[in-house]
């Protein structure tokens, strides 16, 4: 079920953009105190920030620092920011860095155990599928799913066109809206909150 980039802006345009910051999204619609995950967490910034804010009462850090066949510039470069953030959390009980695959990692987490959770894995439309797949059966009901990149200038709108296509497939989470977050080089870099609706178990059988 592709999109085209017309039905990928109309879609991605109707979303309210409600919040300046991720910070400001965290305070306003995520459970503070609950057990959240965080899918890529590359250096650990946004881990801090969630942690500092939401503190929860678990934090699962979830990310594959390293890739078979990587180059050894690359794998450098990945293995410092997993040390990275292996040296600021270290000694908190309540920060679990799981150095695995999403997918992995997901078999280690029970259904309806999650009061968020945070996506910002892969970006294709795929892999940002099967992350939001995987992972929102682990939410509870009225839970907060977050994706990162809701836009069509990152991996041709990827994020954009899985969420629009589990929402056309499953219907069993509300909009809650999205940030006007940008990067360094101005590129916009929203995140959509979503709040889960109803619990199903969904099986991947777009795979």
């Amino acid at each position: 079920m592709k999109l085209d980039m017309k039905t990928h802006l109309d879609f991605s345009g109707s979303v309210a953009r409600k919040w300046d910051s991720r910070e400001d999204m965290y305070n306003a619609v995520v459970p503070h105190g609950g057990v959240g995950a965080e899918i890529g967490v590359y250096n650990g910034d946004n881990s801090e920030k969630l942690a500092s804010i939401v503190k929860p009462s678990k934090l699962k850090l979830i990310d594959r620092w390293m890739v078979i066949g990587m180059p050894d510039n690359l794998r450098d470069d990945h293995l410092a920011r997993k040390q990275n953030v292996i040296d600021r959390f270290a000694g908190k009980c309540d920060i679990e860095i799981l150095d695995m695959s999403s997918e992995d990692a997901s078999y280690k987490i029970g259904d309806q155990t999650l009061d968020w959770v945070f996506i910002d894995g892969n970006h294709s439309y795929p892999m940002a599928l099967w992350d939001l797949e995987l992972y929102l059966p682990l939410v509870k009901v009225g839970g907060i799913v977050m994706m990162h990149d809701f836009t069509t200038q990152i991996s041709a709108g990827g994020v954009i066109e899985a969420v629009w296509y589990h929402l056309n497939k499953h219907g069993d989470m509300e909009v809650l809206g999205k940030t006007r977050e940008k990067n360094k080089k101005l590129l916009k870099q929203p995140t959509i909150a979503l709040k889960k609706t109803i619990h199903k178990k969904i099986y991947k059988t777009w795979w």
